[in-house]
């Protein structure tokens, strides 16, 4: 979880425990300390991939999301993705 630069907003990656299959990423926004979250936002749905180890990373008006995600029928292709997203993402 990271503070949203200029705003009282706490932002949230999460993977596994929103998707019964963890075939689907999602960033949560939450407000009030974690009190009030906002619905979940997919990152990543598609269903041939698990993904996990999610991480975020906010640089001036922009975040990065980054994980790691696995197809399930080809176990040995792993990949690492960084995806590049506005502030405003969070909170549209």
């Amino acid at each position: 979880m990271k503070q949203i630069p200029g705003i009282e907003k706490q932002a949230l990656v999460a993977s596994g425990d929103l998707s019964p299959k963890n075939s689907e990423g999602s960033a949560i926004t939450l407000k009030d300390g974690g009190a009030s979250w906002h619905p979940p936002k997919a990152i990543e749905t598609d269903p041939d991939y698990e993904w996990a180890y999610p991480g975020i990373l906010f640089h001036k008006d922009h975040a990065l999301l980054h994980y790691f995600r696995c197809h399930r029928e080809k176990r040995g292709q792993r990949e690492m993705i960084l995806a590049r997203v506005p502030v405003e993402w969070f909170t549209e």
